[in-house]
Protein backbone atom coordinates (compact mmCIF):
# COMPACT_ATOMS: atom_id res chain seq x y z
CA UNK A 1 0.00 0.00 0.00
CA UNK A 2 1.36 3.39 -0.98
CA UNK A 3 1.89 5.97 1.78
CA UNK A 4 -0.41 8.90 1.00
CA UNK A 5 2.03 11.36 2.59
CA UNK A 6 4.70 10.65 -0.03
CA UNK A 7 4.42 13.16 -2.83
CA UNK A 8 5.26 12.48 -6.44
CA UNK A 9 7.82 15.00 -7.63
CA UNK A 10 6.26 16.96 -10.49
CA UNK A 11 8.97 19.51 -11.21
CA UNK A 12 10.48 22.73 -9.97
CA UNK A 13 8.79 26.15 -10.04
CA UNK A 14 10.77 29.39 -9.84
CA UNK A 15 8.90 31.92 -7.70
CA UNK A 16 10.15 35.52 -7.72
CA UNK A 17 8.39 37.55 -5.04
CA UNK A 18 9.67 39.61 -2.12
CA UNK A 19 6.54 39.47 0.04
CA UNK A 20 6.67 36.04 1.66
CA UNK A 21 3.52 36.57 3.71
CA UNK A 22 1.42 37.30 0.64
CA UNK A 23 2.45 34.16 -1.22
CA UNK A 24 2.76 31.61 1.61
CA UNK A 25 -0.52 30.07 0.45
CA UNK A 26 0.94 29.69 -3.07
CA UNK A 27 4.09 27.92 -1.87
CA UNK A 28 1.96 25.61 0.27
CA UNK A 29 -0.43 24.96 -2.63
CA UNK A 30 2.39 24.02 -5.03
CA UNK A 31 4.33 21.91 -2.55
CA UNK A 32 1.22 19.91 -1.57
CA UNK A 33 0.84 19.05 -5.25
CA UNK A 34 4.38 17.72 -5.54
CA UNK A 35 6.20 20.76 -6.94
CA UNK A 36 9.46 22.01 -5.49
CA UNK A 37 9.38 25.81 -5.12
CA UNK A 38 12.63 27.70 -5.61
CA UNK A 39 11.72 31.05 -4.03
CA UNK A 40 13.89 34.10 -4.60
CA UNK A 41 13.12 37.57 -3.29
CA UNK A 42 14.94 39.95 -5.61
CA UNK A 43 15.95 40.56 -9.22
CA UNK A 44 19.62 39.83 -8.64
CA UNK A 45 18.89 36.33 -7.25
CA UNK A 46 16.32 35.65 -9.98
CA UNK A 47 18.86 36.49 -12.68
CA UNK A 48 21.30 34.04 -11.10
CA UNK A 49 18.73 31.22 -11.19
CA UNK A 50 17.69 32.05 -14.75
CA UNK A 51 21.29 32.04 -15.98
CA UNK A 52 21.54 28.49 -14.63
CA UNK A 53 18.82 27.45 -17.11
CA UNK A 54 20.97 28.61 -20.01
CA UNK A 55 24.05 26.83 -18.61
CA UNK A 56 22.02 23.62 -18.19
CA UNK A 57 22.45 23.53 -14.40
CA UNK A 58 18.79 24.21 -13.64
CA UNK A 59 15.38 23.36 -15.09
CA UNK A 60 12.02 24.85 -14.15
CA UNK A 61 8.59 23.91 -15.41
CA UNK A 62 7.19 27.36 -14.65
CA UNK A 63 8.33 30.82 -13.54
CA UNK A 64 5.94 32.86 -11.40
CA UNK A 65 7.20 36.43 -11.32
CA UNK A 66 5.86 39.33 -9.29
CA UNK A 67 5.95 42.56 -11.27
CA UNK A 68 7.19 44.63 -8.28
CA UNK A 69 10.22 43.00 -6.66
CA UNK A 70 13.27 44.38 -4.93
CA UNK A 71 16.33 44.80 -7.12
CA UNK A 72 18.78 43.40 -4.60
CA UNK A 73 18.89 41.44 -1.38
CA UNK A 74 17.73 43.44 1.66
CA UNK A 75 21.18 43.26 3.28
CA UNK A 76 22.76 44.75 0.15
CA UNK A 77 20.16 47.52 0.19
CA UNK A 78 20.93 48.33 3.82
CA UNK A 79 24.60 48.75 2.91
CA UNK A 80 23.61 51.02 0.00
CA UNK A 81 21.09 53.04 2.03
CA UNK A 82 22.79 56.34 1.24
CA UNK A 83 22.62 55.60 -2.50
CA UNK A 84 18.94 54.64 -2.62
CA UNK A 85 16.91 57.20 -4.50
CA UNK A 86 13.60 57.56 -6.32
CA UNK A 87 15.01 55.95 -9.48
CA UNK A 88 16.02 52.87 -7.51
CA UNK A 89 12.49 52.45 -6.14
CA UNK A 90 10.87 53.25 -9.48
CA UNK A 91 12.97 50.50 -11.09
CA UNK A 92 11.63 47.99 -8.56
CA UNK A 93 8.10 48.72 -9.85
CA UNK A 94 9.01 47.08 -13.17
CA UNK A 95 11.37 44.30 -12.10
CA UNK A 96 9.05 41.56 -13.33
CA UNK A 97 8.61 43.14 -16.75
CA UNK A 98 12.37 43.61 -17.04
CA UNK A 99 12.96 39.96 -16.07
CA UNK A 100 10.44 38.73 -18.67
CA UNK A 101 12.10 40.84 -21.36
CA UNK A 102 15.52 39.49 -20.34
CA UNK A 103 14.32 35.86 -20.31
CA UNK A 104 12.72 36.01 -23.76
CA UNK A 105 15.28 38.41 -25.29
CA UNK A 106 18.82 38.22 -23.96
CA UNK A 107 18.61 34.67 -22.59
CA UNK A 108 16.47 33.50 -25.54
CA UNK A 109 14.46 31.08 -23.38
CA UNK A 110 11.24 30.22 -25.21
CA UNK A 111 7.79 29.88 -23.68
CA UNK A 112 8.01 26.15 -24.47
CA UNK A 113 11.18 25.86 -22.36
CA UNK A 114 9.98 28.16 -19.55
CA UNK A 115 6.35 29.22 -19.30
CA UNK A 116 5.96 32.47 -17.36
CA UNK A 117 3.04 33.80 -15.38
CA UNK A 118 3.18 37.19 -13.65
CA UNK A 119 1.40 38.45 -10.57
CA UNK A 120 0.91 42.04 -9.49
CA UNK A 121 -0.70 44.19 -6.84
CA UNK A 122 -0.31 47.28 -9.01
CA UNK A 123 -3.58 48.95 -10.01
CA UNK A 124 -2.49 49.53 -13.63
CA UNK A 125 -2.93 45.90 -14.71
CA UNK A 126 -3.95 46.92 -18.25
CA UNK A 127 -0.64 48.71 -18.80
CA UNK A 128 1.24 45.69 -17.47
CA UNK A 129 -0.68 43.36 -19.80
CA UNK A 130 0.20 45.58 -22.77
CA UNK A 131 3.90 45.55 -21.93
CA UNK A 132 3.96 41.78 -21.39
CA UNK A 133 2.03 41.20 -24.63
CA UNK A 134 4.84 42.98 -26.51
CA UNK A 135 7.40 40.66 -24.89
CA UNK A 136 5.48 37.39 -25.28
CA UNK A 137 1.72 37.05 -25.86
CA UNK A 138 1.73 33.78 -23.88
CA UNK A 139 2.68 35.46 -20.58
CA UNK A 140 -0.39 35.69 -18.35
CA UNK A 141 -0.72 38.29 -15.62
CA UNK A 142 -2.93 38.10 -12.55
CA UNK A 143 -3.67 41.19 -10.50
CA UNK A 144 -4.75 41.54 -6.89
CA UNK A 145 -4.05 37.86 -6.27
CA UNK A 146 -4.16 38.24 -2.49
CA UNK A 147 -7.79 39.40 -2.75
CA UNK A 148 -8.92 36.62 -5.11
CA UNK A 149 -6.46 33.71 -5.26
CA UNK A 150 -9.07 31.29 -6.66
CA UNK A 151 -8.68 32.56 -10.24
CA UNK A 152 -4.94 31.98 -10.08
CA UNK A 153 -5.41 28.54 -8.48
CA UNK A 154 -7.71 27.59 -11.34
CA UNK A 155 -5.11 28.73 -13.86
CA UNK A 156 -2.48 26.62 -12.11
CA UNK A 157 -4.76 23.57 -12.12
CA UNK A 158 -5.34 23.98 -15.86
CA UNK A 159 -1.72 24.70 -16.80
CA UNK A 160 0.52 22.63 -14.53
Amino acid sequence: MKDSTVKTYRGKVLLVDDRKGDIAWLVDYLEKRGYHVDHVTNEQAARGRLEQIVSGKQRYILAIIDIMVALKDIMDMIELADELNETFFENSRTTGIRLCRWIRGDLDISSKDLPIVCISARPDIGEIETQLEEIDPEIQVFGQMAENPEVFRNWLEDNL
